[in-house]
C-alpha cells in the first residue's frame, strides 16, 4: 500500500513538492485548515476555543469554521508530520499515511468477513478498493480521503446482515452507532454516507 500511495502522489514527490496534485485550489484550502488546527492546539490559543471556530479569513464574522470541513480527525495524522517537517511536506506525508491506513482498514475488515479466503486474494481486493480511480481522484478533495473508519464499519454491517437479532448484541449495536458518529469528525460527507449505510443495514436487519 505504501508503494501504491507513492505512485498516486508521484508527481508531487518527483517535483520536490513544486506541484500539488491535482491543482492548488482545494489542496491549499485543506492545508490552511490543517495548519489552523495545528497552530491552535500547539499554542496558548488552545485555552480560547472561540479563536478555533473563528479563523481570520472571514473576519470579523464569527464561527465561520463551522461552515465547512474542520478536519479535526485528519489533523491527528497531520500533526506528527508537522512536528518534523514544513506544511507542504507534512501534507504529502499525511496523504500517503491516509491512503496506507485506508488499505490496512479494508484489508483487516476483509480478514474478519472472509476468514477462509486466500490472503493474496484479500490483498488484491483491498488494493483495488483503496486505490481505484474513484478513491484516488479524491486527492482533488483531500477532505474525502479519510476512509479508515469504514473498515470497522464494514465488519459491523456484515454482522448485522448475517446474524440474527439475538446474536447481534446491544454492545455491538452501540459500537456501530458510535463509529458511525465518529465519522463526523473526519468529514461531514463521509458521516452522511456512513449514516445512510448504517440506517439501511439496521432496517434490513430488523425486517429480516
Amino acid at each position: 500500500p505504501m508503494i501504491a500511495a507513492l505512485m498516486v502522489m508521484w508527481p508531487s514527490v518527483q517535483s520536490g513538492l513544486e506541484r500539488l496534485q491535482p491543482d492548488y485550489g482545494d489542496v491549499l484550502f485543506n492545508l490552511y485548515l490543517f495548519e489552523h488546527v495545528f497552530q491552535h492546539f500547539t499554542s496558548l490559543d488552545i485555552f480560547n476555543p472561540a479563536l478555533f471556530w473563528s479563523p481570520d479569513f472571514y473576519w470579523p464574522v464569527a464561527n465561520v469554521y463551522t461552515w465547512s470541513d474542520h478536519l479535526l480527525g485528519p489533523s491527528v495524522l497531520y500533526a506528527p508530520w508537522r512536528l518534523l517537517f514544513n506544511p507542504f511536506e507534512s501534507y504529502l506525508g499525511w496523504t500517503i499515511t491516509t491512503l496506507t491506513l485506508n488499505y490496512i482498514s479494508i484489508r483487516w475488515a476483509l480478514t474478519k468477513i472472509a476468514k477462509y479466503s486466500n490472503p493474496i486474494f484479500l490483498s488484491a481486493i483491498a488494493l483495488t478498493a483503496t486505490f481505484n480511480p474513484v478513491v484516488t481522484v479524491q486527492i482533488s478533495h483531500p477532505q474525502m480521503l479519510s476512509l479508515y473508519i469504514f473498515g470497522p464499519l464494514l465488519i459491523l454491517w456484515h454482522e448485522a446482515l448475517s446474524k440474527s437479532t439475538e446474536q447481534f448484541s446491544i454492545a455491538r449495536l452501540i459500537l456501530l452507532l458510535s463509529l458511525t458518529l465518529l465519522n463526523s469528525i473526519f468529514n461531514i460527507y463521509l458521516a452522511v454516507y456512513g449514516a445512510f449505510c448504517t440506517l439501511s443495514v439496521l432496517i434490513v436487519h430488523l425486517a429480516t
